[in-house]
């Protein structure tokens, strides 16, 4: 497989004028595609990051469902662990697929781009929800405001996502921007919980403090990702030098994994705070 530079791809395949050099041609075959998982080009990192998390979130689903904390939950409680993990693993899956067979077509890139935007929603979503139903575990009515808020939410950027110019290399900034604002909307139902929440189980209130620290953590990092990724650092400043490795997109597959991390950490304190108490919090709406 012959490499091409950036002057000689397609439009539609080359995204990020600061990475100069190996390009995979585009050629409609997935069984192409496929083999060039084994090939060192400029997505390489892309999908193996992702993949990578994949298999880690996989893991993760069963050991997390093997956890004794975990015998006896509600079937509620199943359910919005197992849609979050879900979630996680089928926005990484759709993630690696649409790196791996971006090179086929135009036709396939669009296809496999609003999946990938589907997936990234999708996650972001569940996320909001697994948090927002075990800080307000037992107390219905915020609950249920603030999971259908982020419900709404969750729709509308799905309906701009799916939009065809969506996946357009000039646009970068705006879904960066896209993608924030969605995860911002995750302020509000923390914020209610600080303020309202009193805590007579010490044991909880510093379950749940660490769970809030780790979440803040997850913020900074998938922010900072999100930074890197709307403003193409640091191959901008140094075009062709981060053609195959560290150029912004990877960072930013590599932030969202730790990003995940500590929020998989986060959720896990505060599932064991909420499942093995049996101290109710008081909630002052």
């Amino acid at each position: 497989m012959q490499l091409l530079e950036y002057k000689l791809v397609p439009k539609w395949l080359a995204h990020n004028k600061y990475i100069l050099t190996a390009y995979r041609p585009p050629y409609p075959s997935f069984w192409y595609c496929l083999k060039t998982v084994i090939r060192l080009h400029n997505e390489t990192g892309n999908i193996f990051t992702h993949m990578i998390a994949f298999f880690i979130y996989c893991i993760l689903f069963v050991h997390t469902m093997k956890c004794h904390t975990f015998k006896n939950y509600k079937p509620m409680d199943g359910f919005i662990i197992c849609l979050y993990f879900v979630s996680s693993i089928t926005c990484y899956g759709l993630s690696t697929l649409f790196h791996l067979f971006k090179c086929h077509s135009c036709k396939v890139f669009k296809f496999f781009a609003k999946l990938d935007y589907l997936g990234i929603t999708l996650l972001m979503v569940s996320s909001n929800i697994v948090w927002i139903y075990y800080t307000f575990y037992n107390v219905l009515l915020p609950k249920i405001i603030h999971m259908s808020l982020i419900s709404i939410v969750g729709i509308s950027g799905i309906i701009v996502t799916l939009r065809d110019g969506f996946s357009d290399g000039n646009l970068q900034v705006i879904r960066g921007v896209v993608f924030l604002i969605k995860g911002l909307f995750a302020i509000a139902p923390i914020v209610h919980f600080c303020s309202h929440s009193q805590f007579n189980d010490p044991v909880i209130s510093q379950s749940i403090i660490k769970a809030l620290i780790l979440l803040l953590l997850m913020a900074a990092i998938y922010i900072s990702g999100v930074i890197l990724y709307m403003t193409r650092i640091p191959e901008r400043f140094l075009p062709g030098m981060f053609d195959l490795w560290f150029h912004s997109h990877q960072l930013f597959h590599m932030c969202s994994i730790v990003a995940g991390i500590c929020y998989y950490q986060s959720v896990y304190l505060l599932i064991n705070a909420r499942l093995k108490s049996t101290v109710v919090p008081t909630m002052q709406m």
